[in-house]
């Protein structure tokens, strides 16, 4: 079925477009549109040190601004994923381009399926 393209691809901008609205700033925060965002890592919050996927938004924020390095050294997941991620959206679109389907068709149901 080709209409399982859309939901990635929504997904896929969806995250870009988040990451893209979080901005990075100093101490290891994120702000939205200038306010700071409390820390959200309840290992870190309750625990005190920091879980393995620490740091991953803070790198996808890093990484939609196209600053690979702070988001390497902020988080190598999270580059990675980053980048497997942003990977799909023209994959995605391409898939639903060349099936034919207008990404309105697949969301009602109709078009040609696979």
């Amino acid at each position: 079925m080709r209409r399982r393209h859309l939901p990635y691809l929504l997904l896929g901008l969806a995250a870009l477009a988040g990451a893209l609205l979080l901005q990075p700033v100093p101490g290891d925060r994120l702000a939205l549109f200038g306010l700071p965002l409390p820390s959200f890592c309840l290992t870190r919050n309750l625990l005190g040190f920091s879980c393995p996927t620490c740091g991953m938004t803070r790198a996808f924020a890093h990484a939609a601004r196209l600053d690979l390095g702070a988001a390497w050294s902020v988080s190598p997941l999270g580059l990675i994923l980053f980048a497997l991620l942003f990977a799909q959206i023209p994959y995605r679109a391409a898939r639903l381009l060349l099936s034919g389907t207008s990404p309105t068709a697949a969301v009602a149901g109709r078009g040609p399926e696979v």
